[in-house]
């Protein structure tokens, strides 16, 4: 069977993204082949250096994939294989892995040791090997190209609501919980602390209105993000409350969808004036719900 493919990082499979893959189905069809998405892992990223965070995990990057119609995708280990390679050597790659037809790729897209191989260089690769190429434009909203570092800065700012503006879906966070400080039990505030990946990019640290996935069931949250300077405490953690749920989730995944940020984090004199302004942000959002 044929395969029309698509490469890229698809890193927060943003509105850009979705439109590529959209043609690439088409294309398919088109061509009766099949669409094949081919992307890298967080070995990648890993191999970028400490500095570099994305906003999707291998894992949710492809259920992303899959969830928007495309069941085909390889991803490309070890990553280090590939940087290695000059773009010639990654043309005569995919000729030899792959039974290709066509290719779908964004408008910037780039290939080749130290991005060394163009465009220019496919349509040139197409032509010799008798393939189609599509080359998908790139987006912009207000003269603001749509890309995959600009949801990076926007999560960094905490600008909620322009990510998903930009994305075309909510931010969210998937981990196992695990065992915090237990300030907010003694005093009367249960919450779940998250374990996150340290590759995976979190928001500006504050308070967060969010939705919280257990089993498959979407519960009310509020969402603290940050230090927690009441208690004195300088290490970053990520804490959600559920509203309406009691049970122990120890040990279990969970997904936290992020929906509004609320409020900076703040430094109470004591943990009652912070137990005080807990309890105004859960009527807010409770407002917001209602």
């Amino acid at each position: 069977m044929k395969y029309v493919i698509s490469l890229g990082y698809f890193d927060g499979l943003h509105l850009g993204h979705q439109a590529l893959l959209n043609s690439l189905k088409y294309q398919a069809v088109k061509n009766n082949a099949i669409p094949l998405v081919i992307t890298f892992g967080d070995d990648f990223f890993q191999s970028l250096g400490s500095n570099v965070k994305i906003i999707d995990l291998e894992k949710e990057k492809v259920n992303k994939i899959k969830n928007f119609g495309i069941k085909n995708i390889d991803v490309i280990k070890p990553a280090s294989s590939f940087l290695q390679m000059s773009g010639n050597e990654f043309e005569d790659y995919l000729m030899t892995k792959y039974n290709i037809c066509g290719l779908c790729i964004g408008e910037d897209f780039t290939y080749g040791h130290f991005a060394s191989s163009s465009i220019k260089d496919l349509e040139n690769f197409s032509i010799k090997r008798n393939l189609f190429l599509h080359v998908e434009p790139l987006i912009s909203i207000n003269d603001q190209k749509v890309s995959s570092t600009v949801l990076r800065n926007l999560l960094k700012e905490g600008n909620i609501g322009k990510y998903e503006t930009y994305a075309g879906s909510k931010y969210s966070i998937t981990g196992k919980v695990i065992h915090g400080r237990g300030e907010g039990r003694k005093y009367g505030f249960k919450t779940a602390n998250l374990e996150c990946n340290p590759i995976k990019i979190i928001p500006k640290s504050g308070v967060y209105l969010t939705e919280t996935m257990i089993d498959h069931k979407t519960y009310k949250s509020l969402t603290h993000l940050g230090e927690c300077p009441t208690f004195g405490k300088t290490e970053i953690t990520l804490e959600t409350m559920l509203l309406d749920f009691s049970a122990n989730i120890y040990e279990r995944e969970i997904s936290i969808t992020f929906l509004k940020r609320i409020r900076d984090n703040i430094r109470f004199f004591s943990p009652n004036e912070l137990r005080i302004q807990i309890e105004k942000d859960i009527e807010g959002i409770k407002e917001l719900y209602d």
